[in-house]
């Protein structure tokens, strides 16, 4: 599997998400930028990612996972906007600058 831009860019509009979010306007969880699971031989890079509602990149249940040449952008007032968060059970995951 392969997840791979051209130096394209992933917007997750997360401004709206974050408002909503701290002031408690949500009844659900908010969405990850990029969630994987149960998925093998996997390869995200060569993208922007900005303003991720919540996680930029979460593999769950992956394995053979590299990510590289990423560049994730969001402001200091994100609402945790953790940049890669391999779920629980999840090997160790390869990161290459590029």
């Amino acid at each position: 599997s392969l997840f791979s831009g051209a130096n394209g860019t992933l917007d997750g509009q997360g401004e709206l998400w974050w408002k909503k979010y701290r002031a408690g306007q949500l009844n659900y969880t908010r969405p990850y930028l990029i969630e994987l699971m149960y998925s093998s031989e996997i390869q995200i890079s060569n993208l922007t990612l900005l303003n991720s509602p919540s996680w930029n990149v979460h593999p769950v249940y992956c394995t053979n996972t590299l990510v590289k040449g990423l560049t994730i952008l969001a402001p200091v007032t994100s609402a945790n906007t953790d940049g890669i968060n391999p779920g629980n059970n999840t090997p160790p995951i390869t990161l290459k600058r590029s």
